[in-house]
C-alpha cells in the first residue's frame, strides 16, 4: 500500500475523550483496514445513519447500482445485492489513501476482487471514495464513490441473460 503522510495520530473520539474530531491517517487505517478483510463494525458505527452516499451519478439505479442513497438503503440496495452475486464480498485492497486533515476529508483508491456466483469468473473492480466527516461528531457524513458502472451493470444483469428452457 501506497499512502500520503499528510497527517498522523488516532482514534481519540472513540476511546470516550470529549475532544473535536481530528482526522488522520492513522483513524483512516484504523477505520478501513479491518473494513477491507470483512470486518465492518467499526465503519458501519463510523457512518453517521443519515449519511449522503453519493454513487457514480444522481440517478437511482438497481441495475449500476447509482445513486444517492443513506446508510441502511446503501446496506440493502447496493452491498446486500452485489454481495448475492458474488462467492464471497470483494477482498478489498487499499492502493492509495490521502488525509486533508483542515477539511475532514480522506480519499481512497482501491481495488476489490471476488469470484461470481454464476460462472466463476472473477470480478476484479477499482474504485474511489471520497470520505466526508463531521467536525463535531467524526461520523461519516457524505461519500462520493467512483467505479466502474459498466463492470456493475454487467455483474447484475449476467443472469438476467441465462435463459431456463
Amino acid at each position: 500500500m501506497r499512502f500520503s503522510i499528510l497527517a498522523t495520530a488516532g482514534l481519540s473520539m472513540f476511546l470516550g475523550k470529549s475532544m473535536a474530531f481530528n482526522l488522520t491517517l492513522e483513524f483512516m487505517h484504523e477505520l478501513l483496514d479491518p473494513a477491507a478483510t470483512g470486518n465492518t463494525t467499526l465503519f458501519g458505527q463510523t457512518l453517521d445513519p443519515a449519511v449522503r452516499w453519493w454513487i457514480a451519478n444522481d440517478v437511482k439505479s438497481d441495475v449500476t447500482l447509482t445513486g444517492i442513497r443513506n446508510a441502511s438503503e446503501w446496506n440493502t440496495e447496493v452491498n446486500t445485492p452485489l454481495i448475492e452475486k458474488l462467492t464471497s464480498p470483494p477482498n478489498t485492497t487499499v492502493e492509495y489513501m490521502y488525509v486533508i486533515p483542515e477539511r475532514n476529508i480522506a480519499i481512497m483508491e482501491a481495488t476489490g476482487h471476488a469470484i461470481r456466483k454464476l460462472n466463476g469468473q472473477p470480478y476484479s473492480n477499482r474504485f474511489c471514495w471520497h470520505f466526508f466527516f463531521s467536525f463535531e461528531s467524526g461520523k461519516i457524513v457524505e461519500i462520493h464513490e467512483y467505479l466502474d458502472t459498466n463492470m456493475v451493470r454487467e455483474l447484475m444483469t449476467e443472469a438476467n441473460a441465462v435463459k431456463h428452457y
